[in-house]
């Protein structure tokens, strides 16, 4: 599946981040810091990669970077042990869009995470645009946390909230719409109030019972 801005189902409970996401994508919002959270299965990496499918389709000279935090740690592992340092600095520093999924996923990497801190500093003062996704802000207990938690507030940041039934019967309509299956209003009020809140998981559920 290719997630796309226009495959993305949207309500009040993440229109903030939508609407951010989808302003940096055109470039009406530069040189920004965007940290959107919330819990997992409601659409952050769905946000994330369409920012990058559009980037990429609609301003293909722009050096745009979708990256997990799991996989740009390694590669950091990887450059400390080859003492190529300079090249991974000079590999993320160059780049105009960056996004970092999962980021809440880097706690406890503190000295790593020092290093990804001077990343987004180099990047931010060369005028690009950081977005990171995460369940929560970092451990306020660690040093390093604070500072990166200071980075991820000084900008703009959006929570995505649970679903709601309207939100859910859209979700529902949108998948039952894809095997041209037609359920009543009533129908479909009654399986948003009963599925899970996780939209993959709903979406799953969807998927299975059309397969049925």
């Amino acid at each position: 599946m290719t997630y796309t801005f226009e495959n993305f189902i949207c309500g009040v409970e993440n229109k903030t981040a939508y609407s951010f996401s989808k302003k940096i994508s055109d470039g009406t919002l530069k040189n920004q810091m965007l940290y959107i959270y919330g819990k997992s299965g409601l659409g952050k990496t769905h946000l994330l990669k369409s920012i990058e499918y559009e980037i990429k389709s609609k301003r293909p000279e722009k050096k745009v970077l979708y990256i997990k935090i799991e996989d740009l740690l390694l590669d950091l592992q990887h450059n400390l042990r080859k003492n190529t340092l300079v090249l991974f600095r000079k590999k993320y520093t160059n780049i105009e869009y960056l996004l970092i999924d999962n980021f809440d996923k880097s706690v406890g990497q503190t000295s790593l995470l020092a290093e990804i801190i001077d990343i987004i500093d180099s990047l931010l003062c060369f005028g690009s645009t950081i977005v990171c996704s995460g369940i929560s802000l970092l451990n306020p207990l660690c040093s390093t946390d604070i500072q990166i938690n200071g980075r991820l507030l000084s900008g703009l940041n959006a929570k995505i909230e649970n679903p709601g039934i309207e939100l859910k019967m859209k979700i529902i309509e949108n998948e039952l719409s894809l095997y041209n299956m037609n359920i009543s209003k009533e129908g479909i009020e009654i399986l948003a109030g009963e599925l899970d809140d996780n939209i993959f998981i709903l979406k799953g559920t969807i998927r299975t019972f059309c397969n049925w």
